[in-house]
């Protein structure tokens, strides 16, 4: 639950600022990060729970980062006046991705230690 809790927080947060100092992410509100950030950490949590397991790492890292671009880039025909370019977004997934794979990882490794 607390992993669940850390990406509501930190995706519509990244998203936001992301949105304020990137010139290719220009969503027209700042609802709408935000909203995109909250759908995105409820996916990536789901995704884990239905695929992350022993050696499966690297699986889910790689779901993660290609369904963390699409909702990015496609969020651009959701939302009105929204405008997302492709390399901010490729940046911004692939942070995302980077937290999401120590994320697992330390999961992962928390998971073995309890049996």
């Amino acid at each position: 639950m607390i992993r669940l809790i850390n990406k509501l927080i930190l995706y519509p947060v990244t998203l936001l600022i992301f949105n304020i100092i990137l010139s290719g992410i220009d969503y027209s509100n700042a609802y709408e990060p935000i909203i995109i950030g909250l759908f995105l950490a409820v996916l990536s949590h789901i995704l884990e729970i239905i695929i992350l397991k022993k050696g499966t790492l690297w699986i889910n890292t790689g779901i993660d980062y290609i369904a963390t671009f699409l909702l990015i880039y496609l969020s651009q025909y959701i939302f009105n006046n929204s405008h997302i370019a492709i390399f901010p977004t490729l940046f911004i997934s692939a942070l995302i991705s980077i937290f999401e794979h120590f994320n697992h990882l330390n999961f992962l490794q928390n998971k073995n230690r309890s049996k």
